[in-house]
């Protein structure tokens, strides 16, 4: 990747491939770590801050890698300066999901944020995933007159045809 870092398609298909690959596999997240990736994965979001998908695929990639990894390897990532670009990823609105999950499964304090379309400016909603309680109804009732209305509408093509 740090032969192409000028290329950003080259380098969201490099963040891909590496969000695959370490997609539920802490080994391959630890030999990732260990090879000098992270500081490539964030040279090329910081490189090319504008390019959504490339932000996306490295909030992927680090979340991957966050989410099983070891205490000491999510310290490693945060060491590198994750933290600073993933919440800059969050920006997008492509990415935002990406990046909360990799904040919060890096072990950071996220909140929920909303973007003035105006302005562009973050503003702090105080809200936290999670500790309003949804507004969903968890009950399933089946409709009785479902059925019997499907089967009143039912007619084969014969039917239709005067067969």
């Amino acid at each position: 990747m740090d032969a192409h870092l000028g290329d950003a398609l080259v380098q969201e298909h490099g963040l891909g491939t590496f969000a695959a690959g370490c997609l539920r596999r802490p080994d391959h997240s630890e030999a990732l770590v260990h090879a000098g990736g992270v500081p490539s994965m964030l040279n090329a979001m910081r490189r090319h801050p504008d390019a959504v998908n490339l932000q996306r695929q490295g909030c992927l990639a680090l979340r991957n890698m966050a989410a099983r990894g070891s205490p000491l390897l999510r310290e490693q990532i945060l060491d590198e300066g994750a933290e600073e670009v993933l919440r800059h990823a969050g920006r997008f609105q492509a990415s935002v999901d990406e990046a909360y999950a990799a904040l919060r499964d890096l072990g950071l304090d996220v909140g929920i944020v909303t973007v003035d379309a105006g302005t562009g400016n973050v503003v702090e909603d105080g809200l936290v995933f999670g500790a309003k309680k949804a507004n969903f109804n968890p009950v399933h009732d089946e409709s009785s007159g479902t059925n019997a209305a499907i089967q009143m509408a039912a007619h084969s093509p014969a039917d239709d045809m005067g067969f």
